[in-house]
C-alpha cells in the first residue's frame, strides 16, 4: 500500500510539473514589473555572502521603515536570487514557478488526507486520490493565480501559502500518527507555520485555521470541545495582534493613520471590501482573462446603499457564514471550505489601509474553492453519473485545457511593462495610475510622444497627480518645449 501511495505521489508530482511548467513556460523572461523595483532600490536585499550578519540584514527590507522586521523569509529568498543571478529574471521565475508547484503538491496531499478521515464514508476515501488530484490541477492552472506566480515580488504571497498548506498538512499527520513520528510532524508544522508568517502577514490566521480544522474534522464539531479549549481559541484570535506588536513592532492603533494617504476612509474600506469579496468569488467562478487586471478600477462604497450592491454583498457574506455554520456537522467539507475562503481573506479585507483589490490575494483563499468544484465534479457528476461518465470526463478535460490556455495567454501580458500597463489602461481607462505607469514605461523605452500622451491623460483624470506633472515637465524640457 505504501509503495502504491509513493507511486501515486510520483505520478501526481510528474503531472503537476508538466502542466504547471508548460502553462508558465512563456514567463521565464517576463520583465520586472511595478513593485519589483524594491528588490533593487532597497540596499538590504544586496548581500555579499551568507554570513549571519548579511542574512539578518535581509530581515529589514521594509519599503519605508528599516528598523522593523519585514517578511524575513520572503525577503531572504529574493536576496539569495539577487546574489546568485543579479537582475536576470530567469532564476526568479524558476523559483516562483517551483514554489507554485510545491504548493500544488501539498494541496493535493492536504485534500487527500482530509478525505481519508474516518469520519467520512468509504466512498469519499475511495475518491480521495482523484478529487485531490483534480483540485490541485484546477487550482494550479487557474488564470487567477498568474499574478501571484508571474509577478516576481508576489513570491511573498505564494511562499506564505506554500508553507501555510505544508504546516496544516503536517499538523494532520501528527494528529493521526500513533508513533514517535507524531512529534516530528508537529515540529515540522510549527516551523513551516512560522516560515509562512515570516513570508507574509496574512498567514497569522493559520493557528485559527488549524483549530477550525481540529474542531470540524477531529472533534466532529463538538461544542463541548470548544468550551474546554476556550483559552486556546482566544489566543488564536488575538495572535494576529501579538504578531504585529511583538514581531513587526506595529501599534495596531497606528494603522488608522495610514488612511491619511488613501482616498478612502476606514469605514469606506470595510464597506467596499464586502463587494470586493463577492467580486473575488465571481473571478473564481468565471476567471476569464478579459476580467483579469493588475490594477482594477474598483469604485468605493460610501454607505450601505451607495452603491446598493454594498448591502447586497454584506447580506451575501452573512448568508455564507450562516450556511457554513449550518453545514458544519452535516457537510463539514463544505463548511470548512466556506470558512477557509472567508478566513484567509480576513487580514487583507480588514481595517488595514491596503489598496482595495489585488488578484494575488486569492492565491491561498481559492484553494478550497477548487476543492468544492473538484468534489462536485467527481463525486456527483462522475461517481454518481449525473452526467454519463465519458461526457463528464470529457468536460473535465475541456475545463482543464481552458484553464491552462487561459493561464498561458494571460502570462503574455506580463512580458514587459508596456504590455502589462497597456492591458491595465484598456481595462481601467479611468484610472490615472494606469496611464501614468504606461507613460513611464514608454518613457523608459524612448517613446516620448506616447509617454506624454499618457501623462496628459493621467493628469486629466487626476489633476493632483504630482508624479505625472513632474514626468511630463521633464519630457517638455527634453524636447525643448519649455
Amino acid at each position: 500500500m505504501i509503495d502504491k501511495d509513493k507511486k501515486n505521489l510520483v505520478f501526481v508530482i510528474s503531472v503537476l510539473s508538466i502542466v504547471i511548467f508548460s502553462c508558465y513556460s512563456n514567463t521565464f523572461y517576463a520583465s520586472w514589473q511595478f513593485d519589483d523595483a524594491i528588490i533593487f532600490k532597497n540596499k538590504n536585499f544586496r548581500i555579499r555572502d551568507f554570513s549571519l550578519s548579511e542574512v539578518k540584514k535581509t530581515f529589514h527590507c521594509h519599503p519605508q521603515e528599516s528598523n522593523v522586521i519585514y517578511r524575513p523569509v520572503s525577503c531572504l529568498s529574493l536576496a539569495i536570487n539577487l546574489y546568485l543571478g543579479g537582475r536576470d529574471v530567469f532564476g526568479y521565475h524558476v523559483v516562483n514557478i517551483s514554489i507554485h508547484l510545491v504548493a500544488a503538491v501539498f494541496l493535493f496531499l492536504l485534500i487527500q488526507i482530509t478525505l481519508n478521515n474516518p469520519i467520512f464514508s468509504s466512498n469519499y476515501r475511495k475518491e480521495a486520490y482523484h478529487i485531490a488530484l483534480l483540485t490541485s490541477v484546477l487550482w494550479a492552472l487557474s488564470p487567477i493565480q498568474t499574478q501571484a506566480v508571474t509577478y516576481i515580488v508576489q513570491r511573498m504571497t505564494s511562499l506564505a501559502a506554500m508553507f501555510y498548506v505544508i504546516s496544516i498538512y503536517f499538523y494532520i499527520r501528527g494528529r493521526i500518527s500513533n508513533d514517535s513520528k507524531r512529534y516530528l510532524f508537529f515540529i515540522i508544522s510549527l516551523i513551516t507555520g512560522l516560515f509562512s508568517i515570516g513570508s507574509k502577514e496574512n498567514s497569522v490566521v493559520l493557528p485559527f485555521m488549524i483549530i477550525l480544522y481540529e474542531f470540524i474534522f477531529f472533534q466532529k464539531a463538538d461544542v463541548k470541545w470548544l468550551s474546554k479549549n476556550i483559552i486556546l481559541i482566544i489566543l488564536a484570535l488575538i495572535f494576529p495582534l501579538m504578531v504585529f506588536i511583538l514581531l513587526w513592532g506595529q501599534n495596531p492603533i497606528a494603522i488608522i493613520y495610514g488612511y491619511g494617504f488613501r482616498d478612502f476612509s476606514l469605514t469606506e474600506r470595510l464597506l467596499t471590501q464586502s463587494r470586493v469579496i463577492v467580486y473575488y468569488l465571481s473571478l473564481l467562478i468565471y476567471p476569464s482573462i478579459d476580467r483579469l487586471n493588475l490594477d482594477h478600477d474598483f469604485s468605493i462604497s460610501h454607505s450601505l446603499i451607495t452603491p446598493p450592491t454594498t448591502m447586497v454583498s454584506i447580506f451575501f457574506i452573512l448568508f455564507l457564514i450562516t450556511l457554513g455554520l449550518k453545514l458544519i456537522k452535516k457537510r463539514p467539507l463544505f463548511s470548512f471550505s466556506i470558512f477557509w475562503f472567508l478566513g484567509n481573506l480576513i487580514i487583507e479585507s480588514s481595517i488595514i489601509p491596503l489598496e482595495i483589490i489585488f488578484e494575488h490575494r486569492l492565491y491561498l483563499p481559492s484553494m478550497f474553492f477548487y476543492f468544492i468544484l473538484a468534489f462536485i465534479i467527481h463525486h456527483y457528476a462522475i461517481q454518481r453519473e449525473l452526467i454519463k461518465r465519458p461526457y463528464a470526463i470529457g468536460l473535465v478535460v475541456i475545463l482543464i485545457f481552458l484553464q491552462g490556455m487561459g493561464t498561458y495567454i494571460r502570462n503574455f501580458v506580463w512580458h514587459d511593462e508596456i504590455t502589462l500597463w497597456s492591458d491595465c489602461v484598456t481595462k481601467s481607462p479611468k484610472k490615472a495610475r494606469t496611464h501614468h505607469n504606461l507613460g513611464f514605461a514608454f518613457q523608459k523605452r524612448g517613446m516620448l510622444s506616447e509617454a506624454m500622451a499618457q501623462y496628459r491623460k493621467a493628469i486629466a483624470i487626476n489633476p493632483r497627480f504630482e508624479a505625472a506633472y513632474n514626468n511630463l515637465g521633464q519630457l517638455y524640457e527634453k524636447k525643448g518645449m519649455l
